[in-house]
């Protein structure tokens, strides 16, 4: 299997949800296929023991004409979760995560942040103000 994507990336500056954009890498994923995604972090780039994997499936799908119709002329705040509602997670998870971003302060955008992280089983702890990514144990 060949990668669509393999790229060195800058450790980010704070903890909790990294997006990964691959539109700006000239990466577009086929309509329909399911792709497998994987994520490596090594702390120290000369010790292979101290990388760390993530991996996951996505599939692009074409949007439901019912997506599309509720999405026009919508309130840009409430599309996270007409995407979460058509089923396209990692969408409505973008979303959220850019309203965060946009509006650190807003307490709703966080709940539904929150509550979608939650629904997935992530692992990660919702309950504070900025979503962390959970602790690694150092050997």
């Amino acid at each position: 299997i060949e990668p669509l994507l393999r790229e060195s990336l800058p450790l980010p500056s704070e903890p909790g949800l990294q997006p990964i954009p691959l539109q700006p890498q000239g990466v577009v994923l086929p309509l329909g296929v399911e792709c497998r995604w994987s994520i490596a972090l090594r702390s120290d780039p000369s010790d292979p023991a101290t990388e760390v994997f993530a991996t996951g499936w996505i599939q692009r799908v074409e949007a439901p004409a019912s997506l599309q119709a509720s999405l026009d002329g919508s309130n840009p705040g409430a599309v996270p979760a007409a995407l979460a509602e058509a089923g396209l997670w990692y969408d409505a998870l973008s979303g959220l995560v850019e309203l965060a971003d946009r509006y650190p302060d807003d307490r709703d955008v966080a709940r539904a942040l929150a509550s979608l992280i939650e629904q997935a089983d992530l692992g990660l702890d919702v309950s504070s103000p900025s979503i962390e990514a959970p602790s690694v144990d150092r050997r």
